[in-house]
């Protein structure tokens, strides 16, 4: 509605009217000029409180739809259909009146996106925006129109928000974000996947629901059918997942290895998950060469981590060492 934009551009400029009073009232001379400033500032203040009274009339008579359009206009500064993740963390430092710090609105902003970005494209739609309202007033217990009023105001109104500073580096990071965001669903959805539970089940031989260095191993020689190949990828991918020296991964890291793995061929869980399942039900080949391999690649493993412990990190030379070693022995 246009008499809204311009009670936000009114309020807008109200205080900067402010900000420079306050800048000069440090620098004045004398008492009268005080007193001048002090009573232009306290009607700067009276008019911006007569904007904001004007602004919740207003939204009364504003139909829920609309309400939430206009609100969803508010946070897409770019007006290019799509909150990002910067748009969103400034609106929810503002909501929050300041609450939140940069990091925490960032990281709330990240998992709010994820949970509520259905087309998986980083941002969140008007459609997808209308959800997240819907969901936030049911879980706070808040009624649906006053929480789209109050998110309004205090986008409206509110001094609080991101900085400028902080702005601009939201701005550099956003395709890191975006990938992180992406990421994250993939993660969540591969997470969920009965797929993925069924081949957890299958690569957990001993059932102790974690799989450990040889299952893995013995995992990928039946998804790749080469025993050459399956060792070295357990190594380098367990030695990436496995960062608490636990020397099995749970579910959770299973699922990332699995993600890795699929990465690494240029392929989607789900392009190539039933024929994983279709291979895990073959008998692999469990000849005394296998055995042997998967023994030397096993303890490889072990003194990589054993290298670890020892020194904090390892050293890349000594792990590119090691690794040839390993071929040589393989």
């Amino acid at each position: 509605m246009a008499s809204e934009l311009a009670a936000r551009n009114r309020v807008v400029a109200l205080n900067k009217s402010i900000r420079s009073i306050d800048t000069k009232k440090n620098g004045a001379r004398d008492m009268s000029e005080y007193l001048k400033h002090s009573k232009d500032e306290i009607s700067l203040q009276i008019g911006k409180i007569s904007h904001q009274l004007n602004m919740i009339e207003a939204l009364g008579k504003m139909s829920d739809k609309y309400k939430i359009k206009y609100t969803f206009d508010l946070l897409d500064k770019d007006n290019n259909k799509h909150i990002s993740a910067s748009e969103l963390s400034d609106g929810i430092r503002k909501v929050n009146a300041g609450s939140l710090n940069f990091q925490e609105s960032l990281q709330k902003t990240i998992n709010d996106i994820v949970r509520y970005d259905k087309d998986q494209d980083a941002t969140l739609n008007l459609d997808e925006f209308e959800i997240y309202l819907s969901t936030v007033s049911k879980e706070t217990g808040t009624d649906y129109r006053e929480l789209c009023e109050l998110i309004i105001m205090q986008l409206l109104f509110s001094e609080t928000g991101n900085t400028d500073e902080e702005m601009a580096a939201l701005k550099i990071l956003e395709d890191e974000i975006g990938m992180n965001i992406i990421e994250t669903e993939n993660f969540n959805e591969a997470f969920n996947d009965e797929v993925m539970r069924e081949l957890f089940e299958l690569f957990d031989l001993d059932k102790d629901y974690a799989v450990n260095f040889s299952e893995v191993a013995i995992g990928l020689y039946c998804i790749l059918e080469d025993i050459d190949e399956a060792t070295k990828l357990t190594v380098d991918i367990m030695l990436m997942l496995d960062v608490d020296d636990e020397r099995k991964l749970s579910y959770d890291g299973f699922v990332r290895l699995i993600l890795n793995f699929c990465a690494a061929s240029n392929n989607s869980f789900d392009t190539v998950k039933t024929q994983f399942i279709l291979n895990m039900h073959q008998v692999y080949n469990s000849s005394l060469d296998v055995y042997q391999k998967m023994m030397v690649a096993n303890e490889f493993y072990d003194e990589m981590k054993n290298l670890e412990v020892e020194q904090g990190v390892m050293n890349a030379l000594h792990y590119g060492k090691m690794h040839k070693l390993f071929a040589l022995c393989d």
